[in-house]
């Protein structure tokens, strides 16, 4: 009896919960849960703005959010760093329906570094409040998701004794009834960023609009600028050009409302002749190996504080990937062949001043696949080697040769097979070059007493070898002596096989012909 009482009781909790409205706590935990279910698990929100005439209760509303979506563990919430929030605030722009349009979820979500960004407001639909937390994908725009829930303001005590205003101030003037979700748009302030500017004459400057209201209201404003001069002038996007031959030292940029001309938001320039007297690129020398990047800045200096905006630009160089960005960062190609390359800065105020920095190119080859073919007396080998670098190689040999025994009771024809891992060296990158190798190999008694002798073999050898440096075909000569150091010997005397340890040397020369890629 009392399970099927509890079970009632959650039920009729739940129905109360889906049916009528809601405390404000109550419909932030409605809310966050809804959006940590729809979500995919683990993916980041920023949750970024919330839209009321209170600022205690934005702020309250947006913390609340942030943390009980952090408690249900399955999407992580951030809020906007100190200083992000003058950036957001400058791109923010909502459509028609209150969602972030395109271009503002896209900027804010590369700034934030989040995929999903969470704005909201609080309107009146009826005579019911609603609490509205609108959600949008930062790189796919067209993913959006809305979450609408009743919350009762009215009869909410806790809301009452915090310091968030009246319900009409909150809502700005929409308590009025409506049988839209969307609230009446009302635009209440304007601000112009940055409010205070200092621009060079023929220099550029850009500004942005932080736009204060309730509901969906248009975002679109008008730039003008007070100057008398017809070359100074502000485009729609807010960039002021200032004309070389302007002659005032204050300007007035003014940003008016689309939709309500009566609100507008004002920023004051302040006009000063600059000019520049040497480029400076910091480091002046430097060495760069092929293959690498380094990273150059530039100090324009001069009078009035001329603006640090400088052009980047590389000559010498052989290669055409060998090249330089817009930040100063120099991309020197694996291929680059050239051993000095200038690197240059050039003002953009005034492009008649520029500096220069010398560059060494360090010249590392890019490694080569050799594979070639050797002959020796009565005998051939495989090689395949890689080169590290312009004096070292290292290579996998397969020899096999019908060759001369040394050291041994007596002097008869042998035939001697190894699998060896070589290590080769050009000294002072000449054409000669000394050889170590290791591994498995062994050689087979054709004479009197036959028998076999295997085990770990050396090879030390020395030898020259033409067109090392160049892709293609190149030849080499060798002399070689394999050696089994203490090998497995096995005896055949009079169809008896003895066994000991034994160690041979034998020797190896020849001539080979080989390809590089």
């Amino acid at each position: 009896m009392k399970f099927k009482f509890f079970l009632f009781f959650i039920g009729l909790v739940f129905c109360s919960t889906v049916l009528f409205a809601q405390m404000i706590d109550e419909a932030i935990l409605i809310s966050a849960a809804r959006i940590s279910r729809e979500l995919p698990v683990n993916s980041t929100a920023g949750i970024i703005y919330f839209s009321s005439n209170s600022s205690n209760f934005n702020e309250y509303i947006l913390n609340e959010l942030n943390g009980a979506i952090l408690r249900n563990r399955r999407v992580v919430p951030s809020r906007p760093k100190e200083n992000q929030k003058q950036s957001i605030e400058a791109n923010l722009r909502f459509d028609n329906t209150g969602t972030l349009n395109a271009e503002s979820a896209q900027s804010i979500g590369q700034l934030m570094g989040v995929q999903y960004l969470i704005t909201g407001t609080v309107q009146l639909a009826g005579s019911e409040y609603r609490l509205i937390f609108n959600v949008v994908n930062t790189s796919n725009t067209e993913e959006k998701y809305q979450y609408s829930t009743q919350v009762d303001l009215r009869n909410d005590q806790r809301f009452n004794q915090r310091n968030f205003g009246d319900l009409r101030n909150l809502l700005s003037g929409s308590a009025q009834t409506t049988s839209s979700v969307t609230s009446p748009a009302l635009e209440t302030e304007i601000s112009i960023i940055p409010a205070e500017a200092s621009v060079a004459r023929g220099w550029i400057q850009n500004f942005n609009v932080t736009i204060v209201g309730s509901g969906n209201f248009d975002q679109r404003v008008t730039w003008t600028v007070d100057s008398s001069n017809e070359n100074t002038n502000i485009n729609n996007n807010g960039l002021l050009t200032v004309a070389p031959d302007e002659t005032r030292t204050t300007l007035t940029i003014k940003a008016t409302s689309v939709i309500n001309p009566k609100i507008s938001g004002t920023a004051t320039v302040s006009i000063r002749t600059a000019r520049v007297t040497e480029v400076i690129v910091n480091p002046e020398t430097v060495s760069v190996v092929n293959g690498k990047k380094y990273n150059f800045n530039a100090v324009v200096s001069g009078d009035e504080e001329p603006p640090q905006n400088v052009t980047w630009s590389v000559t010498g160089a052989s290669s055409s990937k060998t090249t330089i960005s817009n930040n100063g960062i120099l991309s020197v190609a694996s291929n680059e062949t050239g051993t000095k390359i200038t690197v240059q800065a050039t003002s953009v105020f005034d492009n008649q001043k520029n500096g220069t920095a010398d560059v060494s190119i360090i010249i590392i080859p890019p490694p080569k696949n050799w594979i070639s073919i050797e002959g020796s007396i009565i005998g051939f080998g495989i090689r395949y080697e890689r080169s590290l670098s312009t004096t070292f190689n290292l290579g996998l040999m397969f020899f096999l040769q019908m060759n001369d025994a040394m050291f041994v009771e007596r002097s008869s024809f042998i035939l001697d097979g190894g699998l060896l891992a070589t290590f080769r060296f050009f000294p002072g990158n000449s054409i000669f070059f000394l050889e170590i190798g290791a591994g498995y190999g062994g050689n087979y008694d054709s004479g009197f007493g036959s028998g076999s002798t295997f085990g770990f073999m050396v090879y030390p050898a020395v030898g020259l070898q033409l067109g090392k440096k160049a892709k293609g075909i190149f030849f080499n000569a060798f002399f070689g002596v394999p050696i089994i150091i203490e090998g497995d010997r096995t005896t055949i005397t009079n169809s008896k096989e003895e066994y000991d340890k034994f160690t041979s040397i034998s020797i190896r020369y020849g001539i080979g012909l080989g390809y590089k890629w």
